[in-house]
């Protein structure tokens, strides 16, 4: 294992930054947003994020994510190794909490690969747990 994880995210066509934002404001979280980029980090486990929104609205690419939606906001989430407990609970608070407050669809994969988390017609699904 190496020292970092990256998580790449995914939210449907159709979503704004401010939805992100109104989201992580309402966690408490710290956050800059400026045109078309948003970063900051969370609070607990210090796993920093960014999201954009995507140059065209692109296909789902994830191995495993059978998605037709097309993904206007990309975002990537970078944890420490040693935070992994706190960083999954920040990101699944995260994404439950854009599921409760937000109707688009998306995906939560490690690096393209492993998806962890998909909300899509199905609802909110969490397949895969970040730290076993």
């Amino acid at each position: 294992m190496g020292d970092d994880y990256y998580n790449v995210f995914g939210v449907g066509e159709g979503a704004k930054l401010d939805n992100v934002a109104k989201v992580l404001s309402h966690m408490g979280e710290c956050f800059s947003h400026e045109g078309e980029e948003l970063w900051g980090d969370f609070n607990k486990s210090g796993s920093h994020f960014v999201f954009r929104y995507a140059d065209e609205y692109d296909d789902v690419v994830a191995e495993g994510g059978q998605l037709t939606w097309k993904v206007g906001i990309r975002g990537a989430i970078h944890c420490r190794a040693s935070a992994l407990d706190y960083s999954q609970s920040n990101i699944e608070g995260f994404l439950t909490r854009l599921s409760e407050e937000t109707d688009f669809g998306f995906i939560l994969s490690f690096q393209y690969e492993s998806v962890y988390v998909v909300r899509d017609k199905g609802g909110l699904r969490f397949l895969k747990k970040m730290v076993e």
